[in-house]
């Protein structure tokens, strides 16, 4: 099974569906200094274990600082049956994109 990448700008279009959980996968101080609104962290380490608490036919957007670990948590939780993505860019991509959107 292969994941889905998005980019930055089409964040914000998954955020305010309700059946997507949009998942930082960055530490708990890069979370409180700011991240993409409804979005809730998950260690890397746990997120497997973590996402468990989610219906399978729950979208799982997953984003990082730059992109790799989202890679890795995405396609990890597609081949355990989730419809999961990955930001490409990651945090760092949806900031650019925000900054230049204003």
């Amino acid at each position: 099974m292969t994941f889905g990448i998005i980019n930055a700008r089409m964040l914000d279009v998954y955020a305010r569906n309700p059946d997507v959980v949009i998942i930082d996968l960055r530490s708990a101080e890069e979370y409180a200094e700011g991240h993409i609104k409804n979005a809730v962290r998950m260690d890397m380490e746990t997120f497997e274990r973590d996402i468990k608490k989610y219906d399978t036919s729950t979208t799982l957007v997953f984003y990082c600082d730059r992109g790799a670990n989202s890679m890795i948590a995405a396609r990890t939780a597609n081949t355990i049956g989730y419809n999961a993505k990955s930001v490409i860019g990651g945090y760092q991509s949806y900031l650019l994109q925000k900054r230049e959107n204003s």
